[in-house]
């Protein structure tokens, strides 16, 4: 009986500081887990996100077109999109805004078989480019060949539906614009086949961020997004600093994720990941706004401040 009172004494006092429970978020990934997040999955595993009183729920998408959507939508508090995507979004209304980047270059290249005919970029001309992504892969690819004095209705696009590595292997295509550096090129190397790269920002393209973080508009002052941001700021560091390890705790997390080709890619992707996330380059966005603009993808190049935030890293203890 003393011991029942005092188990109930117990359950009625306060809760000592740095015991209260976390705050939650809910995060949409940009599609299934893979190594472009590690810094989110190591945040979660070793704790940085509960170290800044921070309990993140991270959810994969059935449709990967859907994640700021649903976060416009208030459905998940953020939302892993694209750059490129972002300016679109905002042309149709849909209020979001980045605070935060993951990846801050272009991932997308075109890639070709180094076997094959295509050595520069100027012997696409009466060639195949296969592409996965209407609209934006398209600008991007005609982008690059003009910058190389090839008139773009000289290539043939082809929609390969992301079937990228088989569509190379099989020769469907010569080359084609939908492949990751830091994914594809590596996934043909273990097929056997070795590809050359050419990257959008060496070829007639501003540098975009690949991979950022969005919010609806109305949460883009929230206070747990610079915890966020600080937990994902350490994690980064942590995870540079130890990437096999990170990578060792990624694969059991996700043991599906573990084998040898997405430990390389793991590596890397390390050298993507953006030291500073909550950073924003306002000339880089306006730039970049301006040439979608420009190649007509967008009506006008919005405004920075009504796509884009800055997020400080704030320290998010328990509190006193």
């Amino acid at each position: 009986m003393i011991a029942r009172c005092l188990l109930t004494l117990l359950l009625c006092l306060p809760c000592p500081a740095g015991a209260r429970a976390a705050d939650t978020l809910t995060v949409i990934l940009d599609w299934l887990p893979n190594p472009d997040e590690a810094p989110l999955f190591i945040a979660a595993h070793e704790g940085f996100f509960a170290r800044h009183n921070l309990a993140v729920r991270l959810i994969a998408p059935s449709d990967a077109s859907t994640p700021p959507i649903v976060a416009a939508a208030g459905h998940a508090d953020i939302a892993i999109t694209y750059q490129p995507q972002l300016y679109l979004l905002a042309a149709h209304g849909v209020p979001l805004v980045r605070f935060a980047t993951l990846i801050n270059t272009p991932l997308d290249s075109i890639i070709a078989p180094t076997g094959g005919p295509i050595k520069t970029l100027g012997d696409l001309k009466r060639r195949t480019l296969g592409f996965a992504v209407p609209g934006v892969e398209e600008v991007l690819a005609q982008a690059m060949i003009a910058s190389a004095g090839v008139h773009p209705a000289d290539v043939r696009l082809v929609n390969v539906n992301f079937q990228i590595v088989s569509a190379l292997m099989t020769r469907r295509v010569d080359a084609t614009i939908s492949a990751y550096r830091n994914k594809e090129i590596y996934e043909l190397r273990a097929h056997g086949m070795d590809a050359r790269p050419f990257f959008p920002e060496e070829h007639g393209v501003p540098a975009y961020d690949e991979l950022i973080f969005v919010t609806r508009r109305g949460m883009a002052g929230d206070p747990r997004l610079g915890r966020f941001v600080a937990a994902l700021q350490e994690s980064t560091a942590w995870l540079l600093d130890h990437p096999d390890q990170g990578f060792a705790d990624f694969a059991a997390d996700y043991p599906a994720q573990s084998s040898q080709l997405v430990h390389t890619q793991w590596n890397a992707t390390l050298c993507r990941l953006d030291k500073s996330p909550g950073l924003l380059d306002n000339a880089r966005y306006r730039t970049f706004g301006a040439f979608l603009a420009a190649k007509k993808l967008i009506p006008a190049a919005p405004e920075v401040a009504d796509i884009a935030v800055q997020t400080e890293p704030v320290s998010g203890g328990a509190a006193p």
